[in-house]
């Protein structure tokens, strides 16, 4: 798609922020009034504009959430108008009337050398206004995963090499084509994702205003099907391909701030995407009632996505967790098989890629992954919770009314005294005789009733070994001596689960 060059400046950057910060407070009243933040992400001049116009994305910081979506901004020096597109309500031809009528002059020309950026950059839009989630089309004119078509897919399921190699052979057959049509229309042919097909449709696009007559009563922009059964190219697609939300006009991608455990609120409409790719995975499908509240956390050291699902206002017992991305999931049980099976996976995949098959890369990972680890391998007493300060959830959620302390190693003087050196778990690459690289890990942590301080060792390929804890405080007797009596088989033998995990 033909694009003039663009050149935008310290000031247009001034103006647009100003234009959007009044216009986001009539389009989120209460929400928009003070935002931490406001960065232009991404700045174009398709063909369609005029000189001084432009299509922005930009990225808004809330103190909860963070938006990042598409603007058009037709800037003056003292009249500029933006038009955010926070959702499929805003009709291109509407706001083409609505500049057009305050400024008396055009601000879009569409024709046949500009009417391609146009389709690409509205048509979504307006199918997704005219016809609703279920029956809008989605253009594709190519494969290219940073096109203004392909890339504005979201594939919650992948296409198949096979799907894609069958797809880029009806592309290169039926690449966008423009036709004359009446004198205010051009038709327009195009593939389009529908459902579990690609079909080649027709639209009619206007190209100046025509709203008077006995028909076609329509303005500027207007995008209208040509309404014939479109011919089928390729069916049995992934039916759940959507608008990428951020990079998509209409679909802003919001993502909330993590609570302080690191979870993330997911908006409904990207729970239904999500959902869409794991019912495809696990039968029988889960019961939707059952799964009220989703939220993910980011598993660096994966790559990966963790999904945490259950009831609204569930414990930590009801809750099921799956690391996923598109395509792949994996559930998570109370045993440490699972991530060993997700280890190997991992070290595979980037051995293939690169040569390196390293699971844990950083201090930070190692880190990271203890905590991860330790929540998701259960012993007889419930999770080994790693904590990061005294104020952490899981200490809340004990009774340490009657708890003693361990005046050992630290010479503590109290519980207090304890649980306020309760910190976050640090990491150390260490020199081993192994063949790869090994990190030790300083953490304190929860098990049971009890407040431990442990270190790990961790390898490079996720093998993790608890190789010294201490009690800390707990229910637990202290000695005359100052020692503390010695752990029951019960506790032992949670360890040992712990260390070693299960046979795969």
């Amino acid at each position: 798609m033909a694009e003039a060059q663009v050149l935008w400046s310290k000031e247009v950057e001034r103006r647009f922020e100003e234009c959007l910060k009044e216009r986001l407070k009539v389009a989120l009243p209460g929400e928009a009034a003070d935002p931490k933040s406001t960065t232009v992400k991404d700045k174009r001049k398709p063909s369609f504009l005029l000189q001084g116009d432009w299509l922005v994305q930009v990225e808004v910081v809330y103190l909860d959430n963070t938006m990042l979506f598409w603007c058009l901004f037709f800037d003056r020096e003292k009249d500029g108008v933006v038009e955010p597109f926070l959702d499929h309500k805003t009709s291109i031809p509407d706001v083409i009337q609505s500049v057009k009528k305050e400024r008396k002059a055009e601000c879009v020309r569409i024709d046949r050398t500009t009417i391609g950026d146009y389709v690409a950059e509205f048509i979504n839009n307006e199918e997704f206004i005219r016809y609703g989630a279920a029956k809008a089309g989605l253009l594709v004119n190519d494969m290219d995963p940073q096109s203004r078509t392909f890339g504005m897919l979201d594939w919650p399921t992948p296409l198949l090499e096979s799907e894609e190699l069958e797809v880029k052979k009806c592309l290169r057959r039926h690449g966008m084509q423009v036709h004359a049509d009446t004198h205010y229309t051009l038709r327009v042919e195009a593939c389009m994702v529908e459902g579990d097909a690609l079909v080649w449709r027709q639209f009619r696009i206007f190209t100046e205003d025509h709203l008077e007559g006995l028909y076609d009563n329509y303005g500027k922009g207007q995008v209208l099907r040509v309404e014939r059964d479109p011919p089928v190219l390729v069916m049995g697609l992934p039916n759940n391909c959507r608008a990428q939300p951020g990079a998509s006009l209409g679909v802003p991608r919001v993502r909330f701030a993590a609570d302080p455990e690191g979870w993330e609120s997911i908006l409904p409409e990207d729970v239904r995407s999500i959902r869409s790719d794991l019912d495809r995975r696990f039968k029988p499908v889960p019961d939707p009632t059952q799964f009220e509240a989703w939220s993910r956390q980011s598993l660096a050291f994966y790559d990966l996505d963790l999904l945490r699902m259950g009831p609204a206002n569930s414990d930590e017992t009801r809750f099921a967790y799956i690391v996923r991305k598109p395509g792949f999931a994996i559930p998570l049980g109370r045993s440490s098989s699972p991530i060993h099976r997700l280890n190997e996976m991992v070290a595979a995949e980037r051995r293939s890629q690169s040569g390196d098959g390293r699971v844990i890369r950083t201090e930070k990972e190692a880190a990271d992954y203890v905590v991860f680890f330790c929540r998701h391998v259960w012993g007889p007493q419930g999770p080994f919770v790693v904590l990061k300060s005294k104020d952490d959830n899981a200490i809340r959620q004990l009774d340490l009314t009657d708890a003693n302390f361990n005046p050992w190693p630290h010479q503590f003087r109290s519980t207090d005294a304890a649980l306020a050196a309760i910190a976050a778990p640090t990491a150390t690459e260490v020199t081993t005789p192994g063949v790869q690289p090994a990190f030790k890990v300083d953490a304190w942590l929860v098990y049971g009733a009890t407040i431990f301080e442990a270190t790990f060792a961790v390898l490079a390929d996720g093998s993790i070994e608890m190789t010294d804890d201490e009690r800390m405080v707990g229910p637990f007797a202290v000695l005359a001596d100052g020692s503390i009596e010695l752990a029951d088989d019960k506790e032992a033998a949670a360890y040992v689960v712990f260390f070693c995990g299960e046979p795969s």
